[in-house]
């Protein structure tokens, strides 16, 4: 193990199925994973929390409490008690999408302890969840990163961002022993922009894995070449996974239709609701 001690690696593959991605590296479509991972380690299939979503699935994996034990009960949530007090803005609700996002650390409980805070020498690539990591542990930061998350929105592609995410994590880790990070957390979006748009099975998201498993494949070859593999606990997960999706319920319109005055993000500024959907 040498004189320092281990590493450990966390991919989060986002939105990635165990069973889609169990039955790729059997057919050879992953050879990285395939070869590097499931033919050494072992598998598991949990689950983090229901309903399991991106950002807030990161905490149970993070903290080890669910995301309610950690005041951060959803991707969007209302409190009555606090909306009903005719406060504006942020008071009494929250989404975690867009500029909001950045609320979720100050959000969540202050009894809480993130891995980032019992292990200083950490380090998180675009990550959700932050607390107890410096600001120069944080690369590639919520506000630096969110015009690329708008663009993998909108264009249901994130390979370019999950590029940058693992080349700036092999730059840190290129650093010398004594200032290597001795954790590392890095969240991949391609799956789970592609798995959104055509389905959980479609071609383009196949080739989504793909792409993931070349991204893994990056990794491991760098591990391997610096020597550090065989004392590297390396894991690849995800937060959730995707169904085939044929038909959509729009709650609010049909709320709407029922006589309710509904509250929703982004119309914060309606404080006469009396429904609220927090999709």
């Amino acid at each position: 193990m040498g004189a320092y001690a281990d590493l450990t690696i966390i991919i989060l593959a986002d939105g990635a199925r165990p069973d889609v991605l169990r039955a790729l590296a059997a057919s050879g479509q992953l050879p990285h994973i395939a070869r590097g991972l499931l033919a050494e380690g072992f598998q598991y299939t949990g689950v983090t929390v229901l309903p399991s979503v991106s950002n807030v699935a990161y905490i149970p994996i993070l903290t080890g409490q669910y995301p309610g034990t950690a005041n951060v009960p959803g991707l969007r949530w209302v409190d009555k008690s606090e909306f009903s007090s005719g406060r504006l803005l942020l008071r009494g609700h929250r989404s975690y999408i867009g500029p909001t996002h950045v609320l979720l650390d100050d959000d969540l409980s202050p009894d809480l302890e993130t891995i980032f805070e019992l292990n200083p020498s950490s380090l998180a690539v675009r990550c959700d969840v932050r607390r107890g990591l410096s600001v120069e542990n944080s690369s590639f930061s919520l506000l630096f990163s969110m015009p690329f998350m708008f663009f993998a929105h909108y264009l249901r592609r994130g390979d370019f961002v999950d590029r940058i995410v693992m080349s700036r994590a092999i730059r840190w880790l290129a650093r010398t022993d004594r200032d290597r990070p001795r954790f590392v957390f890095l969240p991949l979006v391609d799956v789970d922009k592609l798995s959104h748009r055509y389905g959980p099975e479609h071609q383009r998201t196949i080739d989504a894995y793909r792409r993931l498993d070349a991204q893994v494949g990056r990794m491991l070859d760098w591990l391997r070449g610096n020597g550090l593999w065989g004392r590297t606990h390396f894991m690849v997960t995800s937060d959730h996974g995707h169904t085939r999706t044929r038909q959509h319920l729009d709650i609010s319109s049909l709320l709407s239709e029922l006589g309710y005055c509904v509250f929703e993000h982004p119309f914060i500024q309606r404080r006469n609701a009396d429904a609220a959907v927090m999709v």
